[in-house]
């Protein structure tokens, strides 16, 4: 009686909304009221006396029949040798079972292509994950996961960073803002050698550029990285110069005709001047500094050696009438060293040093009064000058090389042989342009930084995060299906799908997103694809990215789960019957190489309708009468026609109704709630008084809210902590299913979340022995937002298994 006179008020105020009454009053109303539900009480209980067959028979004259089945959906997967077009209504027969057909629903393409690399980027970082497995799902958008963050920058000149005992170089940047300099200065340094790499200390700061003091190298590059550190500022530089200075000091060897010298004065061409004297200097500091200036600096003076021809021996002649007297000695011929070469090894020969042709008569004593004289002579040091092997000992020579010197030879001679003393040998490289290069990501090779505006840490990632898959073979058309497999239901973000291309750079592909925003397993579609091979992050494959929009959310609460990818995937519909299990293969009934695996169980289908469900439908129907004016009425004409929708709840939004409906199959509820969309709307649409009444029918999903728990428990004697986490999660998925959760099995109403104690309870009756020290519980709306369980106030709100962390609760602490 109660549930008639609830019903019968409900309808009324639906016509009339300001309609009152005081229930067992003296109005009219409700005296009205009260005769209507006891008339329908007595007519029900009259019809429930009927036995059933008598029933059936009763309805079928009303046109009442059973209905037969509906066909369930599943996806799956189209193999392929090669790539291969597969036709809408392609029958598929389940394998072990020919008698179980099954169509695709629209054209689709079989590819043979397999998911070998993918891996996720921003923040700064790339972080590659292992190929995905149930038993080990992969998180996505994770970027507390160590990942590669290698961003660096290269500078590389030939010689200016070679030093046999260390060096002090200063790298200018033109250009460099006082934040980048800033930056750079504690940024970490390295210097690169061909078989080693060592840690430098970090530079000082000058005016526009960077001092490093660099430990001995015979030649090297300076590296920066940034990987580790916040990011640096992108502010681009001009050009990066080296500035060295070597200081003076004495050679490390010299050599003349007559040996290795000792000592600080020598004779470079010996006390007698002879044609072809050499004299070779070793000086590694200066002349490691190929490309430089080098300073020679020493003390001219000049040692006198004469040589007198020998007397001829002769018997004395005596004669009666004359005396002979002795001959004249010839006078003594003045030798200078007249012209000295200045030459270099190149590997092949020596070379005169370009630069030194006024320098080649600098040991002359012509003219100089032999006086001692300083000495100074620059030059540029060649950049092909190569080390050699003179008298036994290595490194790079300066040869001085006696090409002149008249009289050489002769008898009698004075010899005025130059001496050198405290020799020195300084060399300095000033604005040397260093080559820059970088390399970022997964990149193994330094790529040069081309143009005048050259940045050394560039944007390797576009702006936002995305999730890159890498597939050995490209697909055979220009669209192509895949079928993303994810654990559980996570919070979406808006996605763009975009195609790596061969050249570099991406470009733009038309999306399909089944998955609402990767927040649960579904089907993307991507079109517009050229599908040619692309070498991203040391792979040569065909590369596709999700990227996340400007403006989207970053997922909140719990992130997405990766647990398989599958290339080639469609929509199938059972023909002949239901049932299907993820991992079932699927044979082409009428032969060829095309087959398939099934991704997902079917979902949406329904059997026949038993004699009991038609006795119920037709006690719903004969309420309503196909008038729907109430809530109650919705839902009844609802769940009574389409058998796989649970439950329903309906607003009035203005002149909008807004109708949103739960599905029986929760795991696959996005896919199962889109095949009957469609048919709710048109069912209310023509089947209702809504319409009538002016009212715009809006058909949508509940809000699903992540629920996360986290607990700190005390196990009991005989439980580990482990047991624990695990009997607890598996209560808390049981209790938050929106379909048969709740304590009773019966459930949740829509716009209700479970309170704390609620879950408290569950978590105690889950593990009896444990127990509960604290609880917190948090909830992740639609939006992404995290928010208080007691905050959420949405009429549609339905819970969601989100992340469950259950800690040990010890004395003095907690144990992870």
């Amino acid at each position: 009686m109660a549930e008639f006179r609830t019903r019968f008020e409900e309808m009324v105020r639906s016509y009339l909304p300001d309609w009152q009454y005081r229930l067992e009053g003296p109005e009219a109303e409700a005296a009205l009221m009260t005769a209507l539900g006891e008339m329908l009480a007595v007519t029900e209980e009259s019809l429930r006396q009927l036995p059933e067959k008598h029933l059936r028979e009763y309805l079928r004259g009303f046109g009442f029949a059973r209905r037969p089945g509906t066909a369930a959906h599943a996806y799956a997967a189209l193999r392929a040798p090669r790539a291969a077009a597969v036709a809408k209504g392609t029958l598929f027969y389940q394998n072990g079972d020919g008698r179980r057909l099954w169509e695709t629903v629209e054209d689709g393409w079989a590819e043979p292509a397999c998911l070998t690399e993918h891996l996720i980027t921003g923040q700064g970082k790339i972080i590659p994950l292992p190929l995905p497995a149930e038993e080990s799902p992969c998180p996505l958008f994770e970027f507390r996961t160590p990942g590669v963050q290698r961003r660096e920058a290269r500078f590389f000149h030939r010689r200016a960073l070679a030093s046999p005992s260390g060096c002090s170089v200063v790298l200018c940047l033109e250009g460099a803002s006082e934040a980048l300099l800033g930056f750079l200065a504690r940024a970490a340094w390295s210097l690169s050698c061909e078989d080693a790499e060592l840690e430098l200390p970090p530079p000082e700061q000058e005016d526009n550029g960077l001092r490093f003091h660099l430990p001995a190298a015979e030649n090297g590059a300076l590296i920066v990285r940034a990987g580790d550190c916040p990011l640096p500022p992108l502010d681009p530089i001009h050009r990066a110069l080296f500035r060295t200075e070597r200081p003076a000091r004495p050679p490390a060897a010299a050599v003349t005709d007559t040996g290795l010298v000792q000592g600080d004065s020598w004779l470079p061409f010996g006390a007698r001047l002879s044609l072809w004297s050499c004299c070779y200097l070793s000086c590694p500091e200066a002349f490691a500094l190929r490309g430089g200036e080098v300073t020679v600096t020493w003390t001219r003076s000049f040692r006198s050696l004469e040589d007198r021809a020998p007397e001829p021996i002769q018997e004395t002649e005596y004669r009666p009438v004359m005396r002979r007297l002795p001959p004249t000695p010839v006078p003594a011929r003045d030798v200078y060293a007249q012209t000295v070469a200045w030459e270099y090894w190149d590997g092949r020969a020596w070379r005169p040093i370009p630069g030194t042709e006024t320098c080649h008569g600098l040991f002359s004593a012509e003219g100089s009064g032999g006086s001692p004289e300083r000495m100074e002579v620059r030059f540029p040091w060649p950049e092909d000058a190569a080390p050699c092997a003179v008298l036994g000992v290595e490194g790079m020579w300066l040869r001085w090389r006696l090409r002149a010197c008249e009289g050489a030879g002769w008898l009698p001679a004075r010899h005025h042989a130059p001496e050198v003393t405290g020799l020195r040998a300084a060399a300095r490289l000033f604005n040397a342009e260093a080559a820059v290069s970088s390399r970022s990501g997964l990149e193994d090779d330094f790529r040069p930084v081309p143009g005048d505006r050259k940045v050394l840490f560039p944007n390797f990632l576009p702006e936002g995060e995305r999730w890159w898959l890498g597939f050995d073979l490209p697909p055979g058309g220009e669209q192509t299906s895949v079928y993303v497999t994810l654990d559980g239901r996570a919070q979406g973000i808006p996605l763009s799908a975009w195609e790596a291309l061969p050249g570099g750079g991406e470009r733009p592909l038309e999306l399909r997103d089944g998955t609402d925003g990767l927040a649960h397993s579904g089907l993307i579609t991507l079109g517009g694809v050229r599908g040619g091979r692309a070498v991203r992050f040391g792979a040569r494959r065909w590369w596709i990215c999700l990227k996340q929009e400007p403006g989207g959310e970053a997922p909140g609460g719990r992130r997405p789960r990766l647990i398989r990818v599958d290339s080639g995937a469609v929509l199938i519909r059972a023909v002949d019957a239901d049932g299907c299990s993820a991992g079932d293969r699927l044979l082409p009934l009428q032969g060829g190489t095309v087959s398939a695996s099934a991704l997902t169980e079917s979902f949406g289908g329904t059997a026949e309708e038993t004699d009991r469900e038609l006795t119920v439908r037709a006690q719903r129907e004969r309420h309503n009468q196909e008038r729907v004016v109430s809530a109650l009425d919705a839902e009844e004409l609802i769940c009574g026609s389409i058998r796989d929708v649970v439950r329903t709840r309906c607003l009035r939004d203005g002149d909008a109704v807004q109708v949103a409906v739960l599905m029986r199959n929760t795991a696959h509820h996005a896919q199962a709630f889109r095949l009957r969309r469609g048919e709710v709307l048109r069912l209310l649409e023509r089947r209702s008084a809504l319409p009538a009444l002016g009212m715009d029918v809006q058909v949508r999903e509940p809000n699903f809210y992540l629920v996360h728990v986290m607990a700190w428990v005390r196990p009991g004697p005989e439980t580990g902590i482990e047991e624990v986490r695990r009997l607890m999660r598996r209560a808390l998925d049981r209790f938050l299913d929106p379909v048969s959760g709740h304590f009773g099995g019966t459930g949740w109403q829509m716009g209700r979340l479970p309170a704390a104690g609620q879950l408290r309870a569950c978590l105690c009756d889950a593990v009896p022995g444990a127990v509960l020290v604290r609880l917190i519980p948090t909830v992740t709306a639609p939006d992404g937002s995290e928010r208080e369980l007691v905050s959420v106030r949405d009429p549609f709100a339905l819970p969601a298994g989100g992340v469950y962390t259950i800690r040990e609760a010890v004395k003095g602490g907690v144990s992870d």
